[in-house]
């Protein structure tokens, strides 16, 4: 028999070695009948929950955990690290985010397959929530990642932040006004969308800003926005191009629920959209 083998009484506690049961299968304290387990078992156990704590201090950026939360971070390591659909509630304020965020590092540390993190929001200032304990993150740990945060196509363009008279305008007339503009409709181009292109592949310009932008990020959108701008590109597009790199993708909830912006974003992101 495997020398790691240990009987132990269920009752009292008591454990005896192998040559002891042979000996007797009770128990000398209590009389009970003595059960078979092994000696690592207990000891691997162990190892696992002090690496599990030791990467939870590692990337976790804050110096206590709020109600809840180290269970929040133990259920999403687990979902993520094997695999699975999990179910995640708790009301605003409890800190699902940097546990989600926390909870995928430390299984990436521990396992190279995982894949990529697509976390989708349904307001601005939660998106924006994710790139600042993103940044957290980074300043703590200072492990690598690239990360691509989306705003709106509207609210990344250069021409409706600097003419007002865009500012009204929905969101669907933009988006016309923004596919005429780079189709010379109005007897000129998108500088912006020409500069981040040569033919339909993004020009060296571009690519050396996107490397630029993963170097030093992860980076708020606004961060992007002028960064792009001041480089004469267009903010938008640099944050699709990024997204191809990213080992995390922040975004609203139409980047799955409709059709056309999931075959955008994702697929040229490389994320194969049968698989979400």
């Amino acid at each position: 028999m495997p020398r790691n083998i240990r009987y132990v009484c269920p009752r009292c506690g008591a454990v005896y070695s192998i040559e002891e049961y042979e000996e007797s299968h009770f128990c000398r304290n209590c009389g009970s009948f003595l059960r078979r387990t092994y000696a690592t078992n207990q000891l691997t156990r162990k190892t696992e929950k002090n690496g599990k704590t030791e990467l939870v201090e590692r990337f976790f950026p804050y110096s206590s955990f709020r109600p809840f939360q180290r269970k929040a971070i133990d259920f999403a390591f687990n979902i993520i690290k094997n695999g699975k659909i999990g179910l995640l509630s708790s009301p605003c304020g409890t800190g699902k985010s940097i546990s989600v965020l926390t909870a995928f590092f430390m299984a990436r540390e521990l396992d190279d397959s995982v894949g990529r993190l697509l976390a989708l929001t349904r307001t601005r200032n939660q998106l924006e929530i994710y790139c600042r304990e993103l940044k957290r993150i980074k300043e703590r740990s200072n492990v690598n990642f690239v990360a691509s945060v989306f705003k709106s196509k509207k609210d990344m363009c250069p021409y409706v932040r600097e003419d007002a008279r865009f500012k009204d305008l929905n969101y669907r007339d933009f988006l016309q006004y923004c596919k005429d503009l780079k189709n010379g409709t109005f007897e000129k181009t998108c500088e912006y969308y020409d500069e981040t292109y040569s033919g339909w592949k993004p020009s060296w310009h571009t690519y050396n800003v996107v490397k630029k932008i993963k170097e030093i990020g992860p980076l708020l959108p606004d961060e992007v926005y002028e960064i792009s701008r001041d480089e004469g590109l267009c903010p938008y597009e640099v944050t699709k191009i990024l997204a191809r790199y990213a080992d995390i993708i922040v975004g609203n909830y139409n980047y799955i629920l409709v059709d056309s912006v999931r075959k955008s974003i994702l697929g040229r992101a490389g994320i194969k959209v049968k698989g979400v």
